[in-house]
């Protein structure tokens, strides 16, 4: 009984804040300028870091740093039901056992691009280095219905009106050999979720409050199921400013999947299995549920798979 009234609740702050559905007419980006700089209801943000941002020279995209420390990495244990639900404000969520146990981690510092990897920045990379095959597979499925970049009179272009949207249809290894092109390398899982949720526990990027249609592209409600602009989400940027951490599309990282890694994971920098079948994916993306929008959620994908809501953002060293 318990249980149905807590839905009841959050069905109808959904049904509030993203209405009944998805709307016929896809909704205008919008402008990070313009945004507000947190919402209402949201949890509020620590300042970012003091060290001032940077920008890759290779792709033009502004990278921001994440420092020194360590971090709860994964989710709690829902034993003490109560508990849970008092911290992260949704008595629905329940952690999937690949998030357990939650436990320390501690970092290097990092640099860590403010978005994902735009189908322009991509189209760019496929000019300069062709579409090659790695793993069995091109770099750019570009056949896919859902792919962004199309080739035109010889040279790799995005589709009209989709330059700043993430590019999709990418593999793991085509991610990698992009970060590699612009002098950066893919996160590993650890520093990524890092970047998504900070240093203070919280559930998701921008506090524990659940995801809306203001903070998050998710659910296939906020956009009619499809990728937004990056950084059309300002308010549910993490506490070090990253944004589109949570929804918009999946974001391959460095690591290997194992269900169990978390149980023997090293304390520092974790690399994650040395080898494995599958890749993770970060992030979530339009279309999961909202429960799977939250910084601890992990899946993992085929390398050599594509998808319409799988993309990937690069890291530097902080040293280099």
């Amino acid at each position: 009984m318990k249980h149905g009234v807590y839905k009841l609740m959050i069905i109808a702050l959904l049904m509030t804040a993203c209405g009944n559905g998805a709307t016929t007419t896809p909704t205008a980006p919008r402008s990070v300028a313009s945004e507000p700089a947190l919402s209402a209801t949201a949890t509020p943000t620590p300042s970012p870091s003091p060290v001032p941002p940077q920008t890759s020279e290779q792709d033009g995209m502004v990278m921001l740093y994440v420092p020194a420390g360590e971090f709860m990495m994964g989710s709690p244990d829902q034993e003490d039901e109560q508990t849970a639900s008092e911290l992260y404000m949704d008595a629905l969520w329940e952690a999937e056992d690949d998030e357990k146990p939650q436990h320390s981690v501690s970092l290097d510092a990092f640099w860590i691009y403010q978005t994902e990897v735009t189908n322009a920045m991509f189209a760019a990379f496929l000019n300069a280095m062709g579409n090659q095959k790695e793993g069995g597979v091109l770099w750019l499925d570009a056949r896919a219905p859902r792919a962004l970049i199309r080739q035109q009179a010889g040279r790799w272009q995005p589709v009209n009106g989709y330059q700043d949207h993430p590019v999709v249809e990418v593999t793991w290894y085509s991610a990698r050999a992009y970060c590699e092109w612009a002098g950066r390398r893919l996160p590993t899982e650890a520093e990524w979720e890092k970047a998504a949720r900070g240093t203070d526990g919280r559930k998701y990027p921008w506090g524990n409050e659940p995801p809306t249609c203001e903070l998050a592209n998710f659910d296939g409600r906020c956009f009619l199921r499809a990728t937004t602009q990056v950084g059309s989400y300002p308010t549910g940027k993490s506490p070090y400013g990253v944004l589109d951490m949570a929804g918009n599309v999946w974001e391959w990282v460095a690591d290997w999947y194992a269900p169990d890694f978390y149980a023997h994971s090293p304390r520092h920098d974790p690399q994650g299995p040395e080898s494995g079948e599958s890749r993770v994916i970060r992030g979530a993306s339009w279309h999961p549920h909202q429960y799977d929008v939250h910084a601890a959620k992990r899946a993992k994908y085929y390398p050599h798979s594509t998808g319409p809501d799988v993309g990937f953002r690069c890291v530097r060293d902080a040293q280099l």
